[in-house]
């Protein structure tokens, strides 16, 4: 057993910076055989310590991204986000975003713009707590609407109902709650910003199956040409996408801490 150490210890300082790295290039670096590098390899994987990215290919999993850093938790979570608002803005070329519900508050992980003259603005910080964002944005609405009851109340407690202007279908609680109702039942919500620009967006899970991120988008109706149906599935493409590699990495937002944010 005590000759096996160095050889994990090995394998632990290859992959601490994050590099995905495939199983040739683990054998080569290491100087290992091929037999130790693939049981070494299967057993880290088996205990989260690494994980299989793709075929031949492995990066650090969440109990080595806490053995080396538990702020890469959030850096690691970013990397998805910028990368499922990527593949929609290059899809559809209009604003993507990306939130998160933590500890009952409502962050944005990112916020890419489209590449064209005319550009909706619906978010300007990173991070939210007031009527409108919870209220008057796709995001804030798909995130509210998978919360833990208590989270609805104390928003509701903190900022009160939605003005008409802001959301006219949820004025009283009773109608609060009957429209997030059905925002859950139906797995997405598409919504009004005003005349002209139109937001869609969905949730996705993380690795313990809570429905904590929201996706969403936001667009002017005049010069969209796809339908609300085309967006939606495309959404929950991303989503599926996202739910998988946080699945992959073991990541929940029971890991994240609020104090390491960047």
């Amino acid at each position: 057993m005590i000759k096996i150490v160095p050889k994990i210890m090995t394998l632990l300082e290859l992959f601490a910076s994050g590099e995905e790295i495939g199983f040739s290039e683990v054998q080569r670096r290491t100087g290992l055989t091929k037999s130790n590098v693939s049981h070494l390899l299967s057993a880290l994987c088996e205990n989260g310590v690494l994980f299989r990215s793709g075929y031949g290919s492995y990066r650090r999993g969440v109990r080595l991204i806490r053995l080396c850093n538990g702020d890469n938790l959030w850096r690691e979570l970013n990397i998805m986000a910028e990368r499922c608002a990527d593949n929609l803005v290059g899809w559809f070329n209009e604003l993507a975003v990306v939130g998160l519900r933590f500890q009952g508050r409502r962050l944005t992980l990112v916020k890419r713009k489209p590449v064209k003259n005319l550009q909706v603005e619906q978010e300007n910080e990173r991070y939210y707590h007031y009527q409108a964002d919870w209220y008057g944005t796709a995001n804030g609405r798909i995130l509210l609407a998978f919360a833990p009851g208590k989270i609805v109340s104390d928003v509701v407690r903190h900022c009160g109902l939605p003005s008409r202007k802001t959301w006219n279908a949820a004025v009283t609680l009773p109608k609060l709650m009957r429209e997030l109702k059905q925002i859950r039942e139906q797995g997405y919500v598409v919504m009004k910003v005003d005349d002209d620009i139109k937001a869609i967006g969905v949730p996705a899970r993380d690795a313990s199956g809570e429905a904590v991120l929201s996706i969403a988008t936001a667009f002017p109706v005049f010069s969209c040409r796809k339908t609300d149906a085309e967006i939606i599935e495309r959404l929950q493409y991303e989503a599926e996408s996202f739910e998988k590699e946080m699945a992959i990495r073991g990541i929940t937002v029971a890991d994240l801490n609020l104090n390491t944010i960047r």
